[in-house]
């Protein structure tokens, strides 16, 4: 909180270099703006729990985490040091969500689960259960089963959670589409959860690497991220998605400004809930380093750092985020781009071919702008320069309001008062950047 207050007041008297640059104007002064109570918290977690010791879970929520995923490696469900490890979350104020299993290993860990009689309810720190990580389309029944068994025991006391697939995983769909796959698993699950305890969650990794060691972007990941925003909007869910925080497979490392920048695109669909994948170094083989060790406690990686600082400043304005409601999200072609098209632009299903707050927008590189609207009817635009970051590129976005005198631009958790003058506004986004604006007339 005291951190937000001074970013607020820094506002006011420190110009942001970048901006000015770009001609924006001059600095808004004594006009008024939404204010928002600092009442709403980014959920941001981590998967691959770490060591069992107060120490290190405190350290997970030192890094800026809210929740964990608490699976049983080190420790199993129903003994005395799987409370002990909940009781440590308490201490430190992270929530959990205990995972149980996926396809393979779900109806051992049904069973298991049936057999463990301990009520998680008296643990404050339990927010959710994840039943079952990547469902393939048949194993939706299932889950709805388990969910009707969740809400006789615990109510919305505890919520429920499952990870469905990305669109890629063609043959997990079982001859539909990825949009039916997931309208099955919130028509036949979510329906049973009661509104305001509903999550819709999906991983999809989108920086992968060629042979040749270069960066390359996935072509499905904005349609895979609308699929799930628009379903969630529907039933009023929480849409979830999972970070590519660790090097595994072909999907490359990744930097701070990789980090910051899944973040902005993310939010500039609306998703309103993240987890890194993975938080501890994980025990599977061609996985690298992560945020922390597996075996030795305290022990942090590069990682780590790079996450505590966006997670900073994603808290930073995290409470102004969550009061907007998302409504569409246009992509803009660069004019400078190497190429005419972006396929990732492409594959998106009902791209908005405007933007209510503004008469047009230009970039000099690929850019995506996210239209938000509070419960006043305020105006809130995410505008993230989509390009790769490995690239390096720099993006100018224009923008022409239709009625704005002031624009309040939260970037890196900032917030910057500007004077829009004769409703053109311009700013100067760096690698792997994106801001959060209100414009106010």
């Amino acid at each position: 909180m005291r951190r937000k207050l001074i970013c607020m007041l820094m506002a006011g008297s420190i110009a942001l270099g970048a901006l000015s640059a770009a001609g924006c104007g001059e600095k808004s002064e004594n006009k008024p703006f939404p204010v928002y109570k600092d009442d709403k918290e980014m959920m941001i977690g981590g998967w691959d729990a770490p060591l069992p010791t107060l120490e290190d879970y405190r350290l997970a929520k030192e890094m800026g985490l809210t929740f964990m995923f608490l699976d049983d490696l080190f420790v199993k469900r129903g003994t005395q040091a799987y409370a002990d490890v909940l009781g440590y979350c308490e201490q430190v104020g992270l929530k959990t969500i205990i995972t149980l299993g996926n396809a393979a290993t779900i109806e051992s860990a049904a069973e298991s689960w049936a057999a463990d009689k301990t009520d998680y309810s008296k643990f404050p720190a339990v927010t959710a259960i994840n039943y079952w990580d990547e469902p393939y389309f048949s194993n939706i029944a299932r889950i709805a089963e388990l969910t009707e068994e969740h809400v006789k025991k615990y109510g919305s006391e505890i919520d429920v959670f499952a990870n469905l697939f990305p669109n890629s995983a063609t043959g997990t769909f079982e001859g539909h589409t990825y949009n039916e796959y997931v309208g099955e698993y919130v028509d036949k699950v979510l329906a049973k959860v009661e509104e305001g305890h509903r999550y819709l969650s999906a991983d999809i990794y989108p920086l992968d690497k060629k042979s040749t060691g270069e960066s390359a972007l996935r072509s499905n990941w904005l349609n895979c991220i609308e699929t799930i925003a628009v379903q969630a909007k529907r039933v009023n869910a929480v849409p979830h998605f999972f970070l590519q925080a660790t090097e595994h497979y072909t999907y490359r490392a990744v930097t701070e400004e990789d980090l910051r920048w899944q973040f902005y695109v993310y939010m500039a669909f609306g998703i309103k809930a993240f987890t890194y994948f993975t938080y501890r170094t994980s025990i599977l083989e061609d996985f690298s380093n992560s945020c922390v060790d597996a075996q030795e406690s305290g022990k942090k990686y590069p990682l780590y750092d790079y996450a505590k600082a966006v997670n900073r400043e994603i808290h930073d304005f995290d409470h102004v985020y969550l009061n907007f409601d998302w409504n569409g999200t246009m992509p803009v072609l660069g004019t400078q781009s190497e190429q005419d098209y972006n396929l990732n632009f492409d594959g998106l299903n009902n791209p908005l071919a405007e933007v209510a707050a503004l008469n047009g927008a230009q970039a000099t590189q690929d850019a995506l702008i996210g239209q938000f609207k509070d419960e006043s009817g305020n105006d809130g635009l995410i505008v993230v320069n989509f390009t790769d970051p490995a690239y390096g590129l720099r993006n100018t976005v224009s923008l022409d309001f239709k009625n704005a005198s002031k624009v309040r631009v939260y970037k890196k958790g900032v917030a910057y008062d500007y004077q829009v003058l004769e409703n053109h506004f311009e700013l100067e986004l760096g690698v792997g950047e994106g801001v959060f604006m209100i414009p106010v007339k």
